[in-house]
């Protein structure tokens, strides 16, 4: 992206050319509505399609909990940690000293927003800080972004293809009823959430002495109407009248490079009708079944069996089973299920509706929240997150979501991040969390030191946060970070705002603002958006709602887990791992040996189409 031009590439493919190919107007949306200057990323702030996140620059130190086994050790690090590609680990990981140090100690590697991280090899989750968030997502980190590939990992999830992506829940616990002919075959909840031989052990004719070729090959469950660039996907028999966001379930060998060895030449043109058949019009899906189009739900819809979720109440977990298609839509969920739901004075969460939703394709002012119903389950990498707000509905329950700002003008920091940063104040060194301006609040209200004793200035308790000034839309301009003037996010100065915490700065001098408002002008090269009287009037110019900006974030459960790794691994998915075939696979319909249905070839071809805006 220069200057004012966005490049945006759309893959379409035949007659399917008006297909929403919802990612790449998910990122061009989010690109129109919060960047108006060119982003200063270059070889030490990632590529540009996903750059690093954190401030560089900051002095003072974090602390980074690392596993080695089976024992937590916690490491100091600087606190500019990953916001740059660095060989951070070098020296500092136990493994990266001395003259038997690993191989991954000098790879590069940083920070990234995953919603804002649109490369072939997925980012990865940390667990060298745990806690900490980014708006509210945990905080992920890719060394590809450095042109690096992790040489720690071992194991990583494989979610197919970049372009075709698994959309199955890989790890939810549970049962999930298959129809195989005639017979009804239990398979795990999680089927054809990741790549894996999913018919292995599950299939009838995959527990004999002699099988078939395809119950050893990978497969996954792929959204037809964005998988490009490989054979077409099939539509499986298995889930019946089953549904992904109001389309057949359909699945693909293709997406990991698998070969099919069942399809015959006559299926091809069964397959490309029902794609063109689904495909054509995905804006008339029921916004209150399937969610808000700009967050739409995730999960499949209609199926069998039953969904294991973990239920945390006065302090004591329960396993409670769900219907096997929980969150797959717009629904009552707890209604019927939740054990504190049943009886004559039930919550009035019992009635809100809610479904899951990919936080990284979803654009509304509330945002989403991270469930622990499957504290282990991912979709595509990602812990699963919910949202009543997409359902149209308000949560009742939980109340203490960390608040990030108004949309279009997120905090930048990184909630949560352990240790401290020394900042100068009128001569005087004072230290603050490392977490500071990750999201909105009061934070020299204990440690300013005009903020001691009884006679406060007004501003002590005011909320504020670090935000980016080139993509900060609110009323009030940002001001300048003085208390880190050598401290930089993605290339660019720090700025703090009081206006997208809901406050008014009552902090900063006329000379600062003046000065602020001229480095905005400097830095942002592009004419910036017109600033909005009050989120109520953004949320309004923008979707058309008066919806009031996230004080609070949508929640389900009191308390969320601790998150997924810092493993240092990334496995590449890119294209040249697991190379294109020309061919794709699944079992046989039922009249061919029972397995999977509607098999066919279509070998998709990408039409890339480049519109400047």
């Amino acid at each position: 992206m220069k200057s004012s031009t966005l490049l945006v590439a759309f893959l379409v493919c035949g007659a399917g050319a008006t297909r929403n190919h919802r990612r790449h107007l998910h990122h061009l949306r989010s690109e129109m509505h919060s960047s108006s200057a060119v982003l200063a990323v270059g070889a030490d702030s990632g590529k540009e399609k996903c750059p690093c996140i954190g401030f560089e620059g900051v002095q003072g130190e974090t602390k980074a909990l690392i596993t080695s086994g089976g024992k937590d050790t916690v490491v100091p690090y600087p606190a500019e940690l990953g916001s740059s590609c660095n060989d951070w680990d070098d020296g500092k990981h136990p493994f990266c000293k001395g003259e038997s140090a690993s191989g991954f100690c000098k790879d590069k590697w940083c920070y990234v927003n995953p919603k804002h991280c649109n490369i072939p090899v997925l980012p990865k989750q940390s667990l060298y800080i745990p806690s900490a968030t980014f708006q509210t997502l945990p905080v992920f980190y890719s060394y590809a972004t450095c042109g690096a590939k992790d040489t720690y990992a071992q194991e990583v999830s494989e979610v197919g293809l970049d372009g075709c992506r698994c959309v199955g829940f890989a790890g939810s616990p549970g049962m999930t009823k298959a129809h195989n002919g005639d017979e009804t075959v239990e398979y795990p909840a999680e089927i054809g959430g990741l790549c894996k031989a999913w018919d292995s052990g599950h299939n009838p004719l995959c527990l004999g002495d002699s099988q078939p070729d395809w119950c050893e090959k990978k497969w996954c469950i792929v959204d037809p109407c964005s998988c490009t660039g490989v054979v077409a996907p099939k539509v499986s028999a298995y889930f019946g009248s089953g549904t992904f966001q109001n389309k057949p379930i359909f699945f693909s060998y293709a997406t990991y490079g698998g070969e099919d060895v069942y399809s015959v030449e006559g299926d091809l043109e069964k397959s490309k009708a029902k794609i063109d058949e689904v495909c054509k019009d995905e804006k008339s899906t029921d916004a209150a079944t399937h969610g808000n189009r700009e967050c739409p739900c995730i999960g499949f819809d209609d199926i069998e069996g039953d969904t294991v979720v973990t239920i945390t109440h006065a302090g004591t977990s329960t396993q409670v089973s769900y219907p096997a298609d929980l969150g797959g839509t717009c629904d009552e969920w707890e209604a019927n299920s939740h054990p504190t739901c049943k009886g004559e004075s039930p919550a009035a969460w019992c009635k809100s509706s809610w479904c899951y939703v990919d936080p990284r394709e979803c654009s509304l002012p509330i945002l989403p929240k991270k469930s622990d119903y499957q504290p282990v389950a991912t979709y595509q990498t990602m812990p699963l997150y919910y949202s009543y707000s997409t359902c149209g509905s308000k949560d009742t329950w939980s109340t203490d979501a960390p608040d990030v700002g108004m949309q279009g003008c997120r905090c930048i920091g990184i909630d949560g991040m352990p240790g401290s940063v020394p900042v100068l104040i009128d001569g005087t060194q004072v230290d603050y969390p490392a977490e500071m301006g990750g999201q909105c609040k009061a934070w020299d209200e204990v440690n300013h030191p005009k903020c001691k004793g009884n006679d406060k200035a007004d501003w002590c308790m005011k909320k504020w946060c670090y935000v980016d000034p080139c993509s900060c839309h609110a009323a009030a301009p940002p001001k300048t970070a003085k208390f880190f003037p050598d401290a930089t996010f993605q290339g660019r100065k720090v700025f703090w705002s009081y206006a997208t915490c809901g406050e008014t700065d009552t902090y900063s001098t006329e000379e600062h603002q003046t000065e602020s408002k001229a480095k905005v002008k400097e830095m942002c090269s592009t004419k910036p958006v017109a600033p909005v009287k009050n989120q109520s009037d953004f949320n309004k110019a923008v979707y058309g709602t008066h919806e009031t900006a996230e004080k609070k974030s949508d929640a389900h459960e009191p308390a969320e887990k601790k998150s997924d790794a810092h493993e240092h691994a990334e496995k590449n998915s890119d294209a040249d791992k697991h190379a294109e075939k020309k061919s794709d696979a699944h079992a046989p319909t039922e009249t061919k040996s029972g397995a999977q249905g509607l098999s066919s070839v279509l070998t998709v071809t990408a039409l890339c189409a480049s519109i400047l805006s």
